[in-house]
């Protein structure tokens, strides 16, 4: 029954032996003593060697495949260092076009192509100097740089140049004409006066310019034209008497720039359009019609951002408040003239301006009561003769500077409170300025349709009862728009009153507040310090 059971036994351990080798993957090594060894020995060789070329192919196609990756891997780094560097120079050039551009609200509306008045109400300078800013500093860099140039007006800039300048002044930039020949700011001067709108010399006031100039007596003539001079709208005036003032000194340096009258006058009649026999006069008698006129280069006597805390001394102060109360009130009156646009780009500029004479107000208070109180501090020392000890100095300036902080505090606040309620009334403003707007819109077809149906019955009735009830219609109308024309004047000049009377009650009322916050908070910290 047990019989052959040994020889299984032995079966069954070589066979799981030899899974076992199989399940490893590689031939097992026996030493020269076992039987299984000797039996294989040829076959373990041979597979051997067999699976030893198979893992030496395997490794060298591993180590060029290495190889390759590492290769791309490095290409791909240098194309990413490169694609790097290109986006850092594309993003600092991004940075640099950004720097030179204006902020949108700042952007400024171009001045070649419009009016005279509204290239004025554009680029006009602080100063109140009613002329565009491209001519007024043209002209000054060629009186001082350019007036000797031989053929100055007559000889013609480089174009692609002159555009350049049209651009960045249209762009509202600042620029530095230094850079630029006289020739290339003259042709700038000519090209900016051809592409106004109108005329320096308006129709109706050229036409008797050049009625005067046929005027037999030249005293005559002279006055006819200082009285037709003065009736030009201002900015047109303005313009006219820097450009004539501009030409005498021209002209008085002849003999090196080779400019005479008649060859400034061949210039100026196609670019100015005003007739020959009237420019003629001009140049002929500038000094009689322009003598008061005086060419002046704009004084950045403000800098954009001022350094309020620099100033120290009252009188300095004050003279830096004059400034900015002029600079104040003239960005009133632009806005006022200005399109809602313009006024919408302003808000921000003219917040700014007030904020800064505020803070000037303020300071010339405390510095007056500063000289004030050292004044009286120095009369009580000569009286006493005798030194305050040390700690009671001190004492007193951390106490006069806890106040004043107090009340900067206090004013801050009132002036935060007072902006916003500035800026609800700006909004409610412009509200109700588009409800106006769009009411005068509905008179106005209104209006145009009442004309038409007008027109329709006036037909079938009698021709003469016609033109009789027109004529009374236009004696009417006029009548009714002269007296809207007074009421409106008598109006601004009301609003006017008004709003000076306005801030000056609010400052008022700023500093109330801030004064009865300062007693209150005196107040309370006394009985907090008796409890």
């Amino acid at each position: 029954m047990f019989s052959g059971t040994g020889q299984d036994v032995d079966e069954t351990v070589e066979r799981r032996d030899g899974k076992k080798e199989k399940d490893k993957g590689y031939v097992a090594f026996y030493s020269d003593d076992d039987d299984v060894g000797a039996q294989g020995d040829d076959e373990s060789l041979t597979s051997s060697s067999a699976s030893i070329r198979l893992k030496s192919k395997k490794s060298k196609k591993e180590k060029s495949v290495k190889k390759e990756s590492k290769k791309k891997s490095k290409i791909k780094k240098q194309e990413k260092g490169k694609v790097e560097k290109e986006s850092k120079e594309k993003v600092k050039e991004k940075k640099k076009d950004k720097k030179n551009e204006l902020p949108k609200q700042q952007q400024a509306l171009p001045v070649f192509g419009v009016s005279i008045e509204e290239a004025v109400q554009r680029s006009i300078q602080a100063d109140g100097v009613e002329i565009p800013r491209i001519i007024r500093e043209c002209i000054m860099q060629i009186e001082d740089k350019g007036l000797s140039q031989e053929g100055i007006y007559r000889l013609s800039g480089v174009k692609s140049k002159i555009e350049t300048l049209k651009e960045i002044y249209n762009q509202g930039k600042i620029v530095d004409l230094d850079d630029f020949e006289p020739n290339i700011l003259a042709g700038l001067i000519k090209l900016f006066i051809r592409e106004l709108t109108d005329s320096i010399l308006p129709e109706e006031i050229g036409q008797r310019f050049e009625e005067a100039a046929a005027i037999p007596s030249r005293q005559e003539k002279i006055n006819q034209f200082r009285n037709l001079i003065l009736e030009l709208p201002s900015p047109n005036r303005t313009l006219l008497s820097w450009l004539m003032v501009h030409m005498l000194h021209v002209l008085q340096k002849g003999s090196e720039n080779k400019m005479s009258i008649q060859s400034v006058g061949i210039v100026l009649h196609p670019t100015t359009g005003i007739a020959q026999s009237v420019l003629n006069i001009f140049l002929n008698n500038i000094a009689n019609l322009f003598g008061d006129t005086q060419l002046t280069r704009y004084e950045h006597t403000v800098k954009p951002e001022v350094d309020i805390s620099s100033l120290s001394t009252p009188e300095e102060i004050a003279a830096e408040l004059t400034r900015q109360e002029e600079i104040l009130a003239k960005l009133h009156e632009n806005m006022k003239k200005g399109t809602p646009e313009e006024t919408e780009d302003k808000d921000e500029e003219l917040w700014e301006v007030q904020r800064k004479v505020t803070m000037l107000k303020r300071k010339l208070r405390l510095a007056e009561r500063k000289r004030d109180a050292e004044v009286v501090e120095e009369q009580k020392k000569q009286e006493e003769n005798k030194p305050a000890p040390q700690e009671d100095e001190e004492e007193e300036t951390l106490k006069r500077l806890e106040h004043e902080e107090m009340e900067l505090r206090f004013e801050e606040e009132e002036l935060l409170e007072v902006r916003e309620q500035l800026e609800k009334r700006l909004q409610n403003e412009k509200i109700e300025i588009k409800r106006l707007e769009e009411e005068i819109a509905e008179v106005s077809e209104v209006n145009q349709s009442r004309a038409s149906t007008s027109g329709v019955t006036s037909d079938q009735n009698s021709s003469s009862s016609d033109n009789s009830e027109s004529e009374e219609d236009e004696s009417e109308l006029e009548d009714i728009m002269n007296d809207l024309v007074q009421n409106n004047k008598e109006l601004e000049e009301e609003n006017k009153k008004l709003s000076k009377q306005i801030n000056d009650e609010q400052e008022t009322c700023v500093e109330l507040k801030v004064q009865i916050r300062m007693i209150t908070a005196t107040q309370k910290g006394e009985t907090e310090k008796l409890s």
